[in-house]
Parts: C-alpha cells; sequence; structure tokens
C-alpha cells in the first residue's frame, strides 16, 4: 500500500490474501465411476477432495473446490479420458508420506 510519504517515492505493497489456484487432472472416462464428478461439476458449492500422491514421494493433498471444467475425448482408436479443473477454495493441506 502506497502513500505520497512512501520512502524514496517507490510503491511498497502489502501481502494479502492468497489464490490457491487451480488443479486439473485427466482420468481414463468412465461413466460409471465418474458420474458423481459430474454432479459436482453441475453444482457450485465446494467439495472436499483428495489426491494422493504415489510412493515415492508418497502423501497426499486434500483441498475443498468446485469444478470449473470438464473435458471429454472419444477417439475412435484410443481409451475415452476426461479432463476435469478444480478451483481450489481455502488453504490445501498437504500431508507428507512416510
Amino acid at each position: 500500500m502506497s502513500s505520497h510519504d512512501s520512502v524514496d517515492r517507490f510503491r511498497e505493497y502489502v501481502g494479502g490474501l492468497i489464490d490457491p489456484g487451480e488443479v486439473t487432472f485427466e482420468v481414463n472416462w468412465d461413466p460409471a465411476i465418474h458420474v458423481s464428478l459430474v454432479d459436482d461439476f453441475q453444482d457450485p458449492a465446494p467439495r472436499n477432495y483428495m489426491i494422493v500422491l504415489p510412493d515415492p514421494p508418497g502423501g497426499d493433498w486434500a483441498f475443498s473446490a468446485f469444478i470449473t471444467g470438464m473435458g471429454h475425448e472419444y477417439p475412435h482408436d484410443d481409451k475415452m479420458s476426461a479432463d476435469f479443473t478444480f478451483k481450489i477454495s481455502g488453504a490445501p493441506v498437504f500431508t507428507e508420506g512416510s
């Protein structure tokens, strides 16, 4: 935050709110398994999610988010896939693996 009293006329900044950002991932699309993500996409209320990381390094990342994007691919000669983009709301929690 700057004023006309700032030293040497340089702007001064104050830390503010942190934007936790977004996370996007791709799944091998199976409508029977991923129907809950489609339901979440249609509901603007944030939900709790967790990404479990493989060992090493392991651990998990828990966060509240709402789904802002969903895209599907249905190639003729490959697997069906879907991309989901989550807008994180609040502070994510990372738990280190063992």
